[in-house]
């Protein structure tokens, strides 16, 4: 069982005004903060249940947000190629990716191959998905 796996490359593309990543946790600090919002909303049978689950830091022990935009669109391909090299080399056979939608639509308009014959392709980059929201 593999458990949590953070990773700094999922998460959003800043731009000037973006303000989901302003991180303010690392490592650990990071699951302690999850567990105690999570306090706010289940009760202690449900974080008891929770709060063993194996979590691997990885990358976000260290200052793992970007500043106040992410500066090139090399940047972007690095975090890219990253994130896909990770997903291939690891031994799991399925997995749930959890992060910022405009880093699925970008993932999305990069990777899925394009079907000339579908009108509605280009949606895919500009369609809002449904989120989920924690502060």
């Amino acid at each position: 069982e593999s458990g949590l796996i953070l990773l700094a490359n999922c998460r959003e593309f800043k731009s000037i005004g973006g303000r989901d990543c302003t991180g303010n946790r690392l490592g650990v600090g990071i699951k302690d903060r999850c567990l105690d919002k999570l306090k706010r909303y289940k009760d202690d049978q449900f974080i008891d249940k929770h709060k063993n689950i194996l979590w691997d830091y990885n990358d976000c022990s260290s200052k793992w947000w970007s500043g106040i935009y992410d500066k090139s669109n090399k940047e972007i391909d690095e975090r890219f190629d990253d994130f896909v090299n990770f997903i291939r080399y690891r031994p799991e056979k399925s997995m749930i990716i959890v992060s910022h939608s405009v880093f699925i639509r970008y993932f999305f308009k990069r990777y899925l191959p394009k079907n000339p014959d579908d009108k509605n392709y280009d949606d895919i980059y500009d369609q809002r998905y449904e989120t989920a929201y924690c502060n």
